[in-house]
């Protein structure tokens, strides 16, 4: 099965130094890439306009942020609508 692709046209990222900022840019980077959305791994099409991580720690290790990207991913996908295309 082909995994999923996705993109993210903006990120904002502050940190205390630019060493920071950078050092959250490739943790997020590989967060996002193992964190597991099961739609999307269904081949369906999702959209999330904003997805708002909070403060994130320096710390953290990319598998407990992807889990958080789920969860956080998740409760925007509880509120979402579906567009199914007419046959």
């Amino acid at each position: 099965m082909e995994r999923w692709r996705s993109s993210v046209r903006r990120l904002r990222i502050r940190g205390a130094a630019e060493e920071d900022a950078r050092h959250a840019t490739t943790l997020l980077e590989d967060a996002w890439r193992t964190a597991s959305l099961p739609a999307a791994d269904q081949g369906k099409l999702i959209v999330i306009r904003r997805v708002a991580l909070g403060r994130v720690s320096p710390r953290v290790s990319p598998a407990s942020l992807a889990l958080h990207i789920e969860r956080v991913t998740r409760e925007a996908m509880a509120g979402a609508v579906t567009f199914d295309l007419p046959e």
